[in-house]
């Protein structure tokens, strides 16, 4: 049985959701474009870090996507190729994870789950009723910690960008099949043929028996397929890339379908 400390640091790799339109894309201009150095991405391969040769210099797959964006990110930050071979004892190759959801603790050289705000709420309501030692204590210790520091972090966004309320980045509407427009232009964008304008930053849609996937998405802007599916995080994703969101549902059927919209508010 996992003790408290255990539950709230297990590491877990992403699930996966197969994307019908994905598409393989150049390497080095990925490296490129995080600022990492080419030679250090081809160490990591040399060094059995990274389980594709990128001087093939293609990402094939999801999950070469998902790994090279770890590895590329922490190399792009100033990691070592000597220094990420400590630092990665501690997960399971080939180094598929999502850095907006790990990081890792220098003081006690380990990786730890960045927590949602319900599972905070969970593994505090499971600590008065678990039996209790040493290392659940040191873990509440350092959730209270990392509470404190989140809160340091959400003061000074507030600072930087205003407070706004949930209502200003999303707003939730219905669509049918005849009527489904652009809210600045009203260009018709009823799938499957939408006709993208310019207002459009991405176009997801989630059909009852599909994939979610990207009708569109802006070069310039990342966002993985399942980030949308957490709807509670679509207001930081509007507040990140200057975006209004609109999350619409079909309307008039049994099995509808979701599309959500990123609209441009600004020059991206």
């Amino acid at each position: 049985m996992l003790n408290l400390k255990d539950k709230f640091n297990s590491i877990a790799k992403p699930k996966i959701i197969p994307n019908l339109q994905f598409k393989h894309y150049d390497a080095r201009a990925s490296a490129e474009k995080y600022g990492a150095k080419w030679r250090a991405m081809i160490e990591l391969f040399e060094n059995d870090m990274l389980s594709f040769d990128p001087e093939t210099n293609k990402i094939e797959t999801q999950e070469q996507s998902y790994e090279w964006d770890f590895l590329a990110r922490l190399i792009a930050r100033g990691c070592s190729v000597k220094l990420l071979k400590e630092m990665l004892k501690g997960l399971d190759k080939p180094y598929v994870y999502e850095l907006r959801k790990i990081y890792y603790d220098w003081a006690r050289g380990v990786w730890k789950t960045i927590p949602k705000l319900d599972s905070l709420a969970a593994f505090v309501e499971s600590a008065s009723e678990d039996t209790w030692d040493d290392d659940d204590i040191d873990a509440l210790y350092e959730l209270s910690s990392s509470i404190e520091t989140a809160i340091e972090v959400m003061n000074d966004e507030i600072a930087l960008y205003g407070k706004r309320s949930e209502e200003e980045y999303v707003s939730e509407e219905w669509f049918t099949r005849e009527k489904l427009s652009c809210p600045v232009c009203d260009t018709d964008l009823l799938p499957p043929k939408p006709n993208i304008c310019e207002h459009i930053v991405f176009y997801w849609v989630l059909g009852p028996t599909d994939h979610p996937f990207f009708e569109f998405l802006s070069p310039k802007v990342q966002i993985a397929p399942d980030d949308l599916l957490a709807t509670n995080r679509l207001p930081k994703i509007a507040q990140e890339h200057d975006l209004k969101i609109y999350a619409l549902e079909e309307q008039d059927t049994d099995y509808p379908t979701q599309i959500i919209l990123g609209i441009r508010q600004g020059d991206l």
